[in-house]
């Protein structure tokens, strides 16, 4: 039997592959990987994201894109009121 590879053209995950090597290109302060066995996209900050969660992880790469969003938001230091950031 012959095993599918990321090249191999009948990959049914390839797409997912590309769009996992094109986030890492939009957000490079993320590591984003497709998880085929899971049928997700994780994406590892390199930074510490609040609540002590390592990853995000969603099925879809547009979902995947808001947690990453949400959690560079969250994970900005706060500015004493008053002050500008």
């Amino acid at each position: 039997m012959r095993r599918a590879t990321r090249e191999h053209p009948r990959d049914p995950d390839l797409a997912a592959w590309k769009r996992a090597i094109q986030l890492r290109l939009e957000h490079p302060r993320w590591v984003v990987l497709w998880l085929s066995q899971l049928g997700c996209y994780r994406a590892y900050p390199h930074f510490r994201l609040k609540g002590g969660a390592p990853y995000v992880s969603a099925p879809a790469a547009e979902d995947l894109v808001s947690l990453m969003d949400e959690a560079e938001q969250a994970s900005k230091p706060q500015s004493p009121r008053g002050q500008q950031a």
